[in-house]
């Protein structure tokens, strides 16, 4: 059974599926591996000015738009985002592609903090 190690901290078995987490250099291929070479760059070039936007299409707008896939979000709606964050701002923008109707953005200001 082949393992896929990362920097020694992520482990799969074969056929796991990695995320943004992966991205860099290909070091090392197992001998079933034919698609890509060591020394590959997963994705793109290092330092290129793509790997922020990979980022955030292979992370943060996914989960994003999964939440509104669990809000069940659709056309007309109302929806509140409480957060402002990464995922806070895509769900928001996600909420509109779906057509929701009203979209706020909920978040506290610099000088509050969570209630403990």
């Amino acid at each position: 059974m082949q393992a896929v190690v990362y920097k020694g901290k992520n482990k799969g078995e074969k056929g796991t599926v990695f995320g943004h987490q992966n991205q860099g250099t290909v070091e090392d291929i197992g001998k079933g591996v034919v698609s890509i070479k060591k020394g590959d760059r997963v994705p793109g070039k290092a330092g290129d000015e793509f790997g922020d936007d990979f980022v955030l299409l292979a992370d943060i707008f996914p989960t994003g738009w999964h939440a509104t896939e669990l809000a069940k979000v659709k056309s007309g709606d109302s929806v509140a985002v409480f957060g402002a964050g990464p995922v806070g701002l895509l769900s928001a923008y996600s909420a509109c592609i779906r057509g929701a109707a009203e979209v706020y953005v909920v978040d506290l200001g610099a000088d509050q903090r969570y209630a403990r």
